[in-house]
């Protein structure tokens, strides 16, 4: 074959391939400009591939497509452009490191009941110009599900990159013993290396302002030290960490999430107590989902109340509940959770869903207080109904200067729960809580 006519074939090749990731972009709905934003490529870059002028594109670059593309980076070296031109050599392996891309997974369904946090924490990164951001809470508040939807919205309004980094899928070996001070350091190389190959150059002198997300954090602390050396080496980059180590948070600024409010009992209407309440819209819409024939009635919406506040609102208590749903009754499941909250098993369903671990990151909480806040805590969880501030100085003797503090501490720690009343604010311990330390004025005693 001549050369002319080599050189002929692999033009109309690459004019073939050129076409073929063009529908790819097309067909995830982004312009050039935005495709180049989410793989960090230049725009010009962008449009000599599609036009067929860069007959050899690098690895890299198919690396960057490929994550900004949500596609695997095999599928674009078969397309004619991409392929057949690294000659009979093996093709260079794939990065080594955390299984993430330069964007956060896909958020499983709409996210309810958290506008307000999520307009709050827009602002922080947004016009506080907060750098680093704690999101705490206890198992099952849904840390992770908040941190999704705020990348999302990062990028869809600022065409920022982000990047998405799950704590427990780095790389193998890099778990932290007990007694460890610090991450290793082949965690600061790989979250170095990822932030590199996903931000590029551009972000690292700061033009632009992008968002590294790092979800599911064990030990706050212990991360805070390589986040300072990312936030030095990257101008401009904006951190979000989700942990439950409340606790342990020291720097940056810390938001602490709470339960979604349940519905309100005591109104006559439970139908309108219901829709007005977010954990019963996140219930009933999970109930809907396995049983698409379950309806709300007025004989059932006062159980439906029942079982959002036996479970205090939390999230992923709520949506594991709604599996019982497919076996009990509203009013059987109400009841079995009103003598005990905790009688979900974390059991693996059909489609391998999973309790939170509730109780584990509600000892922890615990194990993180004093003395005086241990007494506070067991004091208030002898009983269901709210306590004021009076309430808890009379029973308990502690001055209301130093109680305030530790109401504080309990509510940063998820282990408290604030309602409001028309005179003054009233405060209780989680129902959850209440089956954990019940007993623990009696222990301490």
């Amino acid at each position: 074959m001549s050369t002319g006519k080599a050189s002929s074939m692999a033009e109309d090749a690459a004019d073939e391939g050129a076409a073929s990731l063009r529908s790819l972009r097309l067909r995830a709905r982004l312009s050039q400009t935005q495709l180049a934003d989410l793989s960090t490529l230049s725009v010009r870059a962008l449009r000599d591939l599609e036009n067929g002028r860069v007959l050899t594109p690098r690895h890299g670059t198919i690396q960057l497509l490929a994550a900004a593309l949500r596609v695997d980076p095999d599928q674009l070296r078969r397309l004619p452009e991409l392929s057949g031109r690294r000659g009979p050599g093996p093709r260079p392996p794939r990065a080594s490191g955390p299984r993430n891309s330069a964007l956060p997974p896909v958020p499983d369904g709409v996210l309810i009941g958290r506008d307000h946090e999520l307009g709050a924490l827009m602002r922080l990164l947004g016009v506080a110009q907060r750098r680093l951001i704690t999101v705490a809470g206890i198992a099952g508040v849904g840390k992770t599900r908040l941190a999704l939807e705020l990348a999302r919205r990062v990028h869809a309004c600022e065409s920022v990159p982000v990047h998405w980094v799950r704590y427990d899928e780095l790389p193998e070996g890099c778990g932290l013993p007990g007694d460890q001070p610090a991450l290793p350091h082949r965690v600061r190389e790989s979250l170095r290396k990822s932030l590199r190959d996903s931000l590029g150059t551009a972000d690292r002198t700061g033009r632009r302002r992008p968002l590294l997300v790092l979800d599911g954090v064990r030990h706050a602390r212990r991360a805070e030290e390589v986040i300072a050396e990312l936030l030095v080496e990257h101008a401009q980059l904006r951190v979000v960490v989700t942990t439950r180590d409340t606790a342990g948070t020291r720097s940056g600024s810390l938001f602490p999430l709470a339960p979604l409010p349940p519905p309100d009992i005591d109104q006559s209407d439970a139908l309108s107590a219901i829709e007005k309440s977010a954990a019963a819209q996140l219930l009933l819409t999970r109930m809907r989902q396995l049983n698409p024939s379950f309806e709300l009635t007025s004989e059932n919406a006062s159980a439906i109340a029942s079982i959002c506040l036996a479970l205090d609102g939390i999230p992923g208590a709520l949506e594991f509940s709604a599996l019982g749903g497919m076996v009990y009754s509203p009013h059987q499941l109400a009841d079995r959770l009103a003598v005990e909250p905790l009688a979900l098993e974390p059991r693996r369903s059909p489609n391998e869903t999973r309790c939170p671990d509730i109780v584990a990151s509600l000892r922890a909480a615990e194990r993180s207080l004093t003395a005086q806040q241990q007494r506070v805590l067991f004091a208030m969880a002898e009983r269901s109904t709210p306590w004021s501030i009076p309430d808890v100085v009379g029973t308990t003797g502690i001055p209301e200067t130093q109680l305030a503090s530790d109401m504080c501490t309990l509510l940063m720690l998820g282990l408290v729960r604030r309602t409001e009343n028309a005179e003054q604010p009233r405060f209780h311990v989680l129902n959850t809580a209440r089956c954990i330390f019940g007993q623990g004025a009696q222990r301490a005693a």
